[in-house]
């Protein structure tokens, strides 16, 4: 009597893991650590794990690495491990505003570069592709030194630099979108309407059908 092994779906096996995928998982790991430290910072120094960020009169100054101070003291007798760790929750500010300064700006401006077309297009086209070609590290260091120190100025920095990516994206998707057959066939009996006041595509039904749907 033979037994017929039953084999995993090759989306649910473990054993063949593409190289991207294993990234993916470091790449996650790496971030849960981040938000870990970032969240749980005030908490171990509350248990008196870690020194206060600002406390900088008790502690040696040029202190090497050691048990008590693992990443050594600044020139001012800063506690250089606890301010890496604290620094975190700066950094986790500063990523969610910018990248969501990125999508609020380059998602609509892709939209309506891609439905709307021609001059507009171009324009936008040429502005984010100058933008892009910058170096980005070097575009937002520039940036923070001209708007000047804070959350949100290094936010504002840093978002210009991804501003173009988003845009591309949704740009790019936008006229693939207008070049399906459905949104053809609605351009030509009159389906979509476009407004230039507000340039998002409006699907209206015929009168008829409505005369039938809403008597």
């Amino acid at each position: 009597m033979t037994v017929n092994k039953r084999q995993l779906p090759k989306s649910l096996s473990f054993s063949k893991v593409s190289l991207s995928q294993k990234f993916m998982g470091i790449g996650l790991v790496i971030t849960l650590i981040f938000l870990f430290i970032a969240f749980l910072a005030p908490v171990f120094q509350a248990w008196g794990w870690l020194q206060s960020p600002i406390e900088s009169l008790s502690n040696p100054i040029h202190q090497p690495p050691e048990m008590k101070h693992l990443f050594g003291t600044s020139r001012q007798g800063y506690d250089v491990f606890s301010r890496t760790l604290f620094a975190s929750q700066v950094a986790l500010q500063v990523v969610v505003l910018a990248t969501a300064l990125s999508m609020i700006i380059g998602v609509p401006l892709g939209l309506v570069s891609g439905y709307l077309g021609g001059r507009l297009d171009r324009v936008l086209l040429f502005l984010m592709d100058t933008i892009y070609t910058l170096p980005g590290l070097l575009l937002s260091v520039t940036l923070a030194f001209v708007v000047g120190r804070g959350i949100l100025n290094a936010a504002i920095a840093i978002s210009i630099a991804y501003i173009p990516q988003y845009y591309r994206v949704v740009r790019n998707h936008t006229i693939s979108v207008k070049t399906e057959l459905f949104y053809r066939s609605c351009s030509s009996n009159g389906s979509i309407h476009l407004d230039s006041s507000f340039p998002i595509s409006i699907f209206q039904r015929d009168s008829k059908r409505a005369s039938i749907v809403h008597p």
